[in-house]
């Protein structure tokens, strides 16, 4: 797992000029809405950082030119972004917890967010990752840890679905989860906007793969070491680190759990705090 912010990003990937209120303070990421969290200079095309007192730089990417008619054609519009707000960030695994030390992977995200009615509560990620390591990287695999909760009553269900049947993957590409009774408790229960249903949709992955593992679990059973999380994302109900596969495992694809309702009652009779693992593998990454 990574998702330390590289070494260096203050003042290069972002100003950290603008903060949270006290008493948290954390830095905001580069947004392009809002120059002030630009850093004061670039990186040129050989990688080095160039100062630029007083000059603030967007230091992710721009919009491509879709116009196939354009000169520009699938270049960079500069000045000119993807959505309403875009995010940019790059974070690393040098604070891997693995006894053996951080592997040196790196990972260039930009968030896309829009304010219009249509998409207001739409995101969409797009990621780089790359090895900066000597070494080859063998067996990595590529994917989220989901913890979706449309309220917090923890009685919820699932649902894995295939949104493109006619493509060349085979299993699905579209997780979601929602309340089993449609009706928010708790904190939430006099909130007037209506429940809502969250997931996340995998429109593409490295080699064009798809999602080759999909796992969940209760929230009492979530691994909390590498020992235990590496048998779920590899889909290895044999491995001795599982106490309780059958708490990772369901259905007769080892590599795929089913979200059938059915299914579900029977591991859930009245919902559960679910957490999930969806993924793709195995990758080889190539040394720097």
């Amino acid at each position: 797992m990574i998702g330390h912010q590289k070494d260096g990003s203050r003042g290069k990937i972002f100003s950290g000029d603008v903060t949270a209120p006290p008493p948290d303070e954390t830095p905001f990421l580069a947004l392009s809405d809002n120059p002030e969290t630009w850093p004061e200079g670039y990186f040129d095309d050989s990688g080095n950082w160039v100062e630029t007192p007083g000059e603030r730089h967007w230091p992710g990417y721009y919009r491509l030119d879709i116009d196939a008619s354009s000169p520009n054609y699938g270049k960079e519009v500069k000045g000119e972004f993807v959505s309403d707000r875009d995010i940019y960030s790059v974070f690393d695994d040098q604070e891997n917890s693995n006894p053996k030390g951080p592997l040196g992977i790196e990972v260039e995200q930009t968030a896309y967010t829009y304010g219009r009615p249509y998409a207001e509560d739409i995101l969409i990620w797009n990621y780089t990752i790359r090895n900066t390591s000597n070494s080859l990287q063998d067996s990595i695999y590529l994917g989220y840890y989901g913890i979706f909760r449309p309220d917090f009553d923890n009685e919820d269900y699932l649902n894995f679905i295939d949104t493109d049947p006619n493509d060349e993957h085979q299993f699905g590409d579209f997780v979601y989860v929602y309340d089993i009774d449609n009706t928010k408790d708790g904190a939430w229960t006099a909130d007037p906007v209506d429940m809502g249903i969250v997931g996340v949709n995998i429109l593409s992955t490295p080699k064009n793969m798809g999602v080759t593992d999909f796992h969940y679990f209760s929230r009492e059973f979530a691994p909390k070491i590498d020992e235990e999380m590496w048998p779920i994302v590899s889909s290895n109900p044999n491995d001795p680190n599982l106490t309780v596969p059958s708490a990772f495992f369901h259905g007769t694809n080892r590599r795929i759990d089913t979200t059938h309702p059915d299914s579900l009652k029977k591991y859930f009779p009245t919902g559960a705090p679910i957490k999930l693992f969806y993924y793709d593998g195995t990758i080889h990454f190539k040394s720097r």
